[in-house]
């Protein structure tokens, strides 16, 4: 498994800041070796190898997963806060479990992305300022 991260932040001022994070997810899956679950709970170990007529294993897993997370974040009034979040993530699983590190990352891009886009909006209200208590007589 390698995986590699970077976060930055970077404050505009007092009350405005962004925040950001990329991160790259690789995993090579090998199969050491195949059973077919009892009713028990235990296994039988399978005379099956993996590989197809060619002799390559077609089973083993090659998985990666690229983020970006961003948010940007306002403090408009004390307590009260609009957050606005985008997420980017792109995965990616074949057999090509011989690849090196660099092919992999280059050969991620061309996959799906799926695209988030989040706000959120608090505001602190004051009850007793809505509703003040009355004083007694």
């Amino acid at each position: 498994i390698v995986e590699n991260s970077i976060s930055g932040r970077y404050l505009f001022n007092s009350v405005m800041g962004l925040n950001i994070r990329v991160r790259h997810y690789w995993d090579v899956v090998r199969y050491a070796q195949f059973g077919r679950l009892k009713e028990n709970g235990y296994a039988d170990v399978l005379v099956f190898d993996g590989k197809d007529a060619l002799g390559q294993k077609i089973f083993d897993r090659n998985v990666n997963i690229f983020n970006i997370d961003m948010q940007y974040n306002w403090r408009f009034a004390p307590g009260s806060d609009l957050i606005l979040v985008w997420k980017n993530q792109i995965y990616a699983a074949d057999n090509k479990s011989g690849n090196q590190y660099f092919d992999n990352l280059g050969g991620l891009f061309g996959s799906p992305q799926a695209n988030n886009f989040s706000v959120r909006f608090l505001y602190f209200l004051d009850y007793l300022y809505l509703f003040p208590r009355k004083e007694a007589v």
